[in-house]
């Protein structure tokens, strides 16, 4: 069987949105997948793949986002492997291998230094076997539960999603960081990581997330399900557990029974909440290297990171 592959470009977003469609029975609005792999910012073009069945429908896709990784002083442009998608009809026929390689070779051709990503359980032997990715541990998650009643997922499932935005917005608000960014706080003692500078937070507008500020701690969060915390600023385990007592106030308030934390290992996040709290293994952290000139076991994330925050 023949498949044709094009690389990604705006008058194909709709494709795009369709092998979203098929493949996750998810529906995202052109303005969501045209933010998210809009690399304008960071000087690049669309970094991805689609496929395309004989009779021209889309069925499967492979992509990647320029960002920045900050090391010791230093930038370097890199990508983030994003969503990996083939329509279950495909699925065994070679696609994922196919529209890997050709999104690696690209990256190369653009002068990128790696791919790193976090790839769920069911394409990470894929990635290791099919496109020769490395990696050097998994994320630790933390998950603090709170006595609230989940309204947020309510009012989502009933099609009440804008009222509820406006109700949270209000909420959070009280806490907004007149400071909009918050450096990645794993950037120290010799490990590196993402750089979020103005221009980073900007391009992550396609989700909603934001930076507020408890007791002069910086916390950059977001509301889906859960309070899902993508980085808090390094200060005093006395003033962390403060903040954490306010994070729990909003959960309530905000109709969500759930914070969650991810980190790498041995980051100060990890540090301060295994003193308290449990943790489990979630995405691997994973690199196909180019020609990077350090070790990856140089380079820390947290949860903020990942492309679906």
């Amino acid at each position: 069987m023949e498949f044709a592959y094009k690389r990604l470009e705006e008058e194909l977003l709709v494709d795009l949105q369709t092998v979203f469609k098929v493949t996750f029975k998810k529906y995202l609005s052109l303005e969501y997948i045209k933010r998210k792999y809009d690399n304008s910012l960071y000087g690049g073009k669309y970094l991805g793949f689609l496929a395309y069945n004989d009779e021209g429908e889309p069925i499967g896709f492979h992509g990647a986002t320029f960002y920045q990784i900050e090391l010791e002083g230093k930038t370097y442009t890199v990508a983030q492997g994003g969503d990996s998608m083939t329509d279950p009809r495909y699925q065994g026929k070679g696609l994922f291998t196919k529209l890997g390689k050709i999104t690696q070779a690209l990256a190369a051709e653009e002068g990128l230094l790696f791919v790193y990503g976090f790839p769920n359980q069911n394409s990470y032997p894929g990635y290791i076997k099919k496109l020769d990715w490395e990696f050097t541990g998994k994320m630790k998650c933390y998950t603090i539960r709170v006595t609230s009643l989940p309204f947020e997922n309510v009012f989502r499932n009933i099609g009440l999603k804008k009222v509820y935005e406006i109700y949270a917005s209000a909420v959070i608000n009280k806490y907004a960081s007149i400071d909009k960014v918050l450096p990645s706080t794993v950037i120290e003692n010799g490990y590196g990581g993402v750089k979020r500078d103005e221009r980073f937070y900007s391009y992550k507008q396609y989700s909603s997330n934001q930076v507020v500020d408890v007791f002069g701690c910086k916390v950059w969060l977001k509301v889906n399900g859960a309070i899902l915390v993508g980085d808090i600023e390094n200060k005093p385990e006395e003033l962390k557990l403060e903040v954490l007592r306010v994070l729990k106030k909003l959960a309530f308030k905000l109709g969500v029974n759930k914070i969650i934390f991810q980190a790498s290992p041995d980051t100060h996040i990890d540090q301060f909440l295994s003193k308290h709290y449990e943790s489990i293994e979630t995405f691997p952290i994973g690199f196909y290297n180019i020609k990077c000139p350090f070790g990856f076991d140089k380079l820390r994330f947290t949860y903020g990171d990942l492309d679906t925050f």
